[in-house]
């Protein structure tokens, strides 16, 4: 990770709750971006190709390119699952590896113009020099009711354990960039949403915030 992205993991574990969580900042890698994109972030393909015009220039391929999404964006028909993100992009004649696919999971990615999708919970130990998260507020809403004891309750478990359990969850997709950290709020007003303003605040210098793309 460059120092900004570290810089930046440290505050959201910080503002979540893991005081026990940092990472040493790489003085000798300066640089690093958080771009905060609100609403659908598929809706219009040119801030996906901006960021795969971003990553040629820097002297790498479009696989160097990893999507996170939560399962709320695999989609299912019968027995075929797909990512969202593999629908879109091929609908617009683009090239991309689906993780999210069984049948495209059991084979490694090979193509080098084709950027990765995997689920939340399946990108621990991946890296990439820009790591996309689609709607990475619902994601951690997810895990919230996950681990709660009660999942049908109508208010949602503050508790310490399950508010630990979720934050952590988080700190995977905000660990795996090493330049570049594009992060998709389906609600903005959420509690994640919440704390990207302020991080927004603390580093105006490297995060960007892009408003409303509905």
């Amino acid at each position: 990770m460059k120092s900004n992205l570290a810089r930046f993991a440290n505050f959201m574990a910080d503002q979540l709750g893991l005081s026990d969580w940092i990472v040493e900042p790489n003085e000798e890698a300066r640089g690093g971006r958080v771009v905060v994109v609100e609403g659908d972030f598929l809706r219009d393909l040119t801030p996906h190709r901006e960021f795969l015009d971003d990553i040629r220039r820097s002297g790498n391929a479009p696989i160097d390119c990893l999507y996170c999404v939560p399962p709320t964006l695999v989609e299912r028909e019968g027995p075929t699952r797909r990512s969202a993100v593999a629908r879109v992009l091929r609908a617009h004649g683009e090239a991309v590896w689906d993780g999210a696919s069984g049948d495209e999971r059991q084979d490694i990615p090979r193509d080098n113009q084709a950027p990765r999708v995997v689920q939340y919970r399946s990108c621990r130990g991946l890296e990439a020099w820009s790591v996309i998260c689609l709607n990475i507020d619902e994601s951690f809403e997810i895990e919230h009711r996950q681990a709660s004891p009660d999942r049908q309750a109508s208010t949602p478990d503050t508790s310490e354990g399950v508010r630990r359990h979720a934050s952590r969850w988080m700190m995977i997709p905000l660990s795996r960039p090493m330049d570049t950290l594009v992060l998709n709020l389906k609600e903005p007003s959420s509690d994640l949403g919440r704390v990207l303003r302020k991080a927004e605040r603390r580093y105006p210098d490297f995060v960007q915030w892009v408003g409303d793309v509905r």
